[in-house]
């Protein structure tokens, strides 16, 4: 198709579809703005960077604030409790919400999905910053976490958040509880579209449940499990900033400090802007890698994203 005619096909199909080319104009405009042309802060990672100066101002460094994140020494710790915490959050996060959307579909009596949904879908809407501070308080030396710990272990009650070896359990057990309802909602959503015709099928040659749950259920929502589970890998170096923030500790901080909350404090708290910018920089090459090499491996099922 050559150029003039696919801006012809273009242009009859926005005639056809005025109200839905409106509809996504405010969509269009919000990514040029706020996603495409923030694009130009990349050049940031290569300039010793002052905002008085602007680029034409700043020195030039090549690659020196990457070398410099990479013979830090605190590179290995980023990366390994970047990766795990996001390995560990696959593991356990990442299937909550489809079991719970399972769980759902195989729930019949409507009232009981209905409470169910509405008291897992809450958490998602309470800020961030008051769901934290419900952990710090739970998990403080006279905190109901920390007493059930102390009951379970016959040790001494103390502040959880103070201790490295609870961070990630803490992070990924109150990740569940925050995100699974409102997650599983897609899930959900795909379930209900299930053919019927199928159950009855699998029925007709004498399918049990869970026999009908495996041959019927799982495979027709498999591919968007898999569009999800992309979606996922394509944050891999990517831990959400404000949590991990507002939980890092300096006691916990051989767990807690990731990329994200580096950044912050070397390139905004530091006023580091090119060494912040550096560092955002090669997280995202890197989820970029995992998300294409991911969707390389999806489409052999033919469920990939692209």
């Amino acid at each position: 198709m050559n150029k003039n005619s696919y801006f012809a096909r273009l242009k009859i199909d926005i005639k056809r579809k005025k109200v839905e080319y409106l509809l996504f104009l405010p969509v269009l405009i919000y990514f040029i703005i706020f996603c495409y042309v923030p694009l130009y802060g990349i050049f940031m990672a290569f300039f010793d960077y002052v905002p008085a100066l602007g680029f034409a101002g700043s020195e030039y460094v090549g690659f020196q604030w990457f070398s410099l994140f990479f013979d830090s020494i605190f590179f290995g710790r980023i990366m390994y409790n970047t990766i795990m915490l996001n390995v560990y959050s696959i593991i356990f996060v990442f299937p909550a919400p489809i079991l719970f959307a399972l769980l759902l579909y195989e729930i019949k009596t409507k009232a009981v999905v209905k409470t169910a949904q509405i008291l897992t879908y809450l958490p998602v809407f309470i800020s961030l910053v008051v769901v934290c501070g419900i952990i710090v308080d739970f998990c403080k030396v006279d905190g109901l976490i920390s007493n059930i710990m102390a009951t379970i272990t016959g040790e001494a009650a103390k502040d959880l958040l103070d201790d490295a070896n609870y961070y990630f359990p803490i992070y990924l057990i109150s990740d569940i509880w925050q995100n699974m309802g409102f997650s599983s909602i897609v899930f959900y959503a795909a379930l209900c579209r299930v053919d019927q015709d199928l159950y009855d099928a699998a029925k007709i040659d004498g399918a049990g449940r869970f026999r009908q749950l495996i041959s019927v259920t799982i495979p027709s929502i498999l591919p968007i499990i898999t569009v999800m589970f992309i979606i996922r890998m394509g944050s891999m170096l990517n831990v959400g900033f404000e949590k991990a923030y507002l939980l890092k500790r300096p006691l916990n901080a051989e767990r807690s400090e990731v990329i994200a909350t580096f950044v912050y404090d070397r390139g905004l708290k530091g006023n580091n802007y090119g060494y912040g910018t550096a560092v955002g920089l090669f997280s995202a090459v890197i989820n970029f890698a995992f998300l294409w090499v991911t969707n390389f491996f999806a489409k052999k099922t033919e469920n990939g994203l692209w």
